[in-house]
């Protein structure tokens, strides 16, 4: 459906009309008598495209970030948790994320906001470094150590 184009008479004339067009997710635009052009929609649909704009931008930040091969957090802008990960999590992160983005332009905000979580609290165990040597380190012998059954 195509988004419908009202003149700002029909406001006061066609209330209910502009109104369900604004209810849809294209929107209703209303020409205002200086020309300007304003767009009617659901908050709801205003709110995530104010998630997609943030998500898109600290993804776009982070990106190159990670071609520069930074190691500072403040070039990770937003996603400055990113330099607690090791380059080839940086890159599969980044991988899990543009996916996500994309989940999110179809509006699975939830699916986006699980995958950042998820990098999220897989950067900030690996930022404390006993964390980071147990999860990362390799196991030995000695790592083990024999229990009786249990009765």
């Amino acid at each position: 459906m195509a988004q419908l184009l009202f003149q700002s008479s029909d406001l006061q004339k066609h209330r209910r009309k502009v109104l369900d067009a604004g209810r849809t997710d294209e929107g209703a635009v209303v020409r205002d008598t200086d020309g300007t052009t304003l767009l009617l929609l659901p908050k709801v649909l205003h709110d995530g495209l104010e998630v997609m704009v943030e998500m898109t931008q600290g993804f776009l930040v982070a990106a190159a970030a990670i071609d520069r091969d930074s190691t500072r957090a403040s070039e990770f802008g937003s996603f400055a948790w990113m330099v607690f990960l090791d380059a080839d999590d940086r890159k599969e992160c980044l991988f899990d994320l543009r996916d996500a983005l994309a989940l999110l332009a179809n509006g699975n905000r939830s699916a986006f906001e699980d995958v950042l979580e998820a990098w999220r609290i897989t950067a900030t165990e690996l930022s404390d470094e006993l964390r980071r040597t147990v999860l990362l380190g390799k196991l030995q012998d000695d790592d083990f150590e024999e229990v009786d059954r249990p009765v």
